[in-house]
């Protein structure tokens, strides 16, 4: 056996007993190669994948970071490590620890990239010997409603779009009135007694993102429906919500009751019960995380 064919079969066998997924791709985004472990981590065969583009598994508001990542390959401003989410085959979201490598020419040019990836949840149970604690804030488990829905469905959901209302929203927030749109639904998110100083640093934090992409974000956002993955939380589960949200808080109580032994914490309106409860009352927030971690 020739020592080019011996490393060959020396790395195969490295890639298929990795639980790593490891992939790599081309610099027009196309995925080349694809291991065993990618298989066991996104849900996709290698025959379906290879040859597709690698933002099949991004979520739709990852992708300019993804475009970012190709452009700075080939300005050989290169990152090598970051987490970031993925999408599986069956649509779910996984949180990924990902390592990038270029691949070179023999002139030291980039020609590919090879990512190794971590599902993050795995790793820590991995080293800790047990699954870490988790806390849901003020999210409904769908945001856009279906017009099939009955009452109570729409009450669990805590839906507060309509595909109307979303697109309108989606639109006037990537459009000329952008900024304005971002204040005033910002604003929303806070009860009255919070100072407006400290709502309008919220806010300019928020205008640093460009509006196109958080007008994707909030698109990718509202169009996930997580109803019939939360129930499949077997971990400790703090859901917090608050009265005064524009998140239902009706919706954070339904979260609770699909979670085996979660518990539910609603703040009221005087308590400052609004999205950013963790803010506008962090000396009970962060007693009751203490409390709930132990």
């Amino acid at each position: 056996m020739s020592p080019q064919l011996r490393a060959e079969h020396l790395l195969a066998a490295i890639l298929s007993s990795t639980e790593d997924a490891v992939l790599s791709f081309g610099l027009d985004g196309a995925v080349q190669s694809w291991s065993p472990g990618a298989q066991r981590l996104y849900g996709y065969c290698e025959s379906e994948i290879v040859g597709q583009p690698l933002a099949r598994l991004l979520p739709i508001a990852d992708t300019p970071s993804f475009d970012g990542l190709i452009r700075a390959a080939i300005s050989g401003n290169f990152p090598h490590h970051e987490t970031s989410p993925r999408l599986h085959k069956d649509g779910s979201r996984i949180l990924v620890r990902l390592t990038h490598t270029p691949v070179r020419d023999d002139h030291g040019h980039i020609i590919a990239i090879v990512e190794n990836g971590a599902s993050v949840a795995s790793k820590s149970i991995e080293s800790t010997g047990e699954a870490h604690l988790k806390l849901l804030i003020d999210q409904m488990p769908m945001i856009t409603s279906n017009p099939g829905w009955s009452p109570q469905e729409l009450e669990d959901a805590g839906a507060i779009f309509d595909g109307k209302s979303l697109f309108d929203n989606v639109n006037a927030l990537a459009g000329p009135d952008g900024v304005k749109t971002t204040e005033g639904f910002i604003r929303g998110m806070f009860t009255k007694q919070y100072p407006v100083d400290a709502v309008n640093w919220v806010i300019q934090e928020n205008l640093k993102f460009p509006r196109e992409y958080a007008a994707r974000l909030l698109f990718d956002h509202a169009t996930n429906d997580w109803r019939d993955l939360i129930p499949a939380i077997n971990i400790p589960t703090l859901v917090v919500g608050g009265k005064a949200s524009l998140v239902p808080w009706k919706s954070q109580v339904w979260i609770g009751k699909q979670i085996k032994g979660a518990k539910t914490e609603i703040f009221e309106e005087n308590e400052g019960g609004a999205h950013f409860m963790f803010m506008e009352n962090p000396e009970k927030f962060n007693r009751l995380v203490n409390e709930f971690n132990g």
